[in-house]
C-alpha cells in the first residue's frame, strides 16, 4: 500500500470513530448480554445513584434476595396457617385474595415479592435501593419471628 493510501485508509477510520461515544447507550440490566459486563463495583461515586445498571451482581446481594424470597414465601405459609386457625389478615389486598383461594393469595404474594426484590437488586448501589433492602429483610425477619411467637402461644 503506497504512503498517501494509508493516510487515507487511516483517515477514513478517524472519521467513523469521532463522533462515537461508546458510554452515550446504557446497557440495560434484563438485556442479552448484559450479563457479561467485566466490572462488579460502580467505580465513581455519581455512577452508584445514576447509572447501576451495568454492574454485575455479587454472592451477597444473590443471599440477600434469596432470604428475602424465602422469608416472603415463610409469611404467606404461616399467614395461611394462621387465617386457617381463626387469625384475620390486616392488609386489605391480601384479605381479598384469601377469600379467592389460598393459592391466588400465595402466587399474588410471591410474585409482588420477588417483582420487589428483583428492582431492588438491579438499583442495588442507589442508596435508597440499599435502605429499603435492609429494611425489608429487617420487617420480614420481624414477621417471621411474630408468626413463631403466634404459633408457639
Amino acid at each position: 500500500m503506497r504512503e498517501d493510501e494509508k493516510h487515507l485508509d487511516s483517515s477514513r477510520w478517524f472519521d467513523r470513530r469521532k463522533n462515537l461515544e461508546r458510554r452515550a447507550k446504557h446497557t440495560k440490566p434484563l438485556e442479552f448480554g448484559a450479563a457479561r459486563v467485566p466490572r462488579k463495583k460502580v467505580r465513581k461515586k455519581e455512577d452508584r445513584v445514576r447509572d447501576p445498571l451495568t454492574e454485575r451482581h455479587n454472592t451477597r446481594i444473590l443471599l440477600v434476595a434469596m432470604l428475602l424470597i424465602l422469608l416472603c414465601a415463610t409469611d404467606a405459609l404461616y399467614t395461611l396457617f394462621h387465617v386457617s386457625r381463626g387469625a384475620a389478615e390486616l392488609n386489605p389486598l391480601m384479605r381479598t385474595l384469601l377469600m379467592q383461594g389460598p393459592w391466588l393469595f400465595f402466587g399474588i404474594k410471591y410474585l409482588l415479592s420477588a417483582l420487589c426484590i428483583v428492582l431492588l437488586i438491579v438499583y442495588r448501589t442507589h442508596p435508597l435501593a440499599k435502605i429499603m433492602t435492609w429494611l425489608a429483610v429487617a420487617v420480614y425477619g420481624a414477621l417471621f419471628f411474630w408468626h413463631i411467637f403466634l404459633y408457639l402461644s
